[in-house]
């Protein structure tokens, strides 16, 4: 059961102190023969839970997913992480659909979306999940960046 404050509009959220209840029941336990082959995850903040509540799905069929991390802060990094945890060829992307950090998502996929291209105006580019921080990872993410850029508006 979590707690969701349903008072706020479209600003509503999981709150310890909410006023509506809410059951939750991981993909696993009630879907354990659903073979999807794409999962969008956009559930104010319990998204880290969900991933979890999914593990078995997500690590036997390897579905693309599209994960919200505009929520909290630090799904910035969890989400990558716990993502980075599961033993997959798949890559990771961020994409922003406004110019502030709401409408934020991480894609986990094989490879980059053509489903994203039909949104504009936006970037995309690819994440490296290891966080390094040394220099020839940035140049070689800085020159692929600019290529997708290039090749998007050019």
């Amino acid at each position: 059961m979590i707690r969701f404050n349903d008072t706020h509009g479209p600003s509503s959220y999981i709150s310890d102190s909410g006023n509506t209840f809410i059951q939750c029941i991981s993909l696993d336990d009630i879907l354990p023969s659903l073979i999807p082959t794409y999962i969008k995850m956009d559930i104010e903040g319990a998204e880290i839970e969900a991933i979890k509540g999914a593990r078995n799905i997500i690590n036997e069929h390897k579905p693309e997913l599209a994960i919200s991390v505009y929520h909290k802060i630090e799904h910035l990094w969890n989400v990558p992480l716990l993502l980075k945890s599961i033993k997959s060829n798949n890559k990771l992307y961020l994409r922003s659909y406004t110019h502030i950090s709401q409408e934020t998502l991480f894609y986990w996929c094989a490879d980059f979306p053509s489903a994203l291209s039909l949104f504009m105006p936006t970037f995309s580019f690819p994440v490296v999940p290891t966080w390094s921080s040394s220099e020839k990872m940035r140049q070689r993410l800085e020159l692929r960046l600019r290529d997708r850029i290039a090749r998007k508006f050019l």
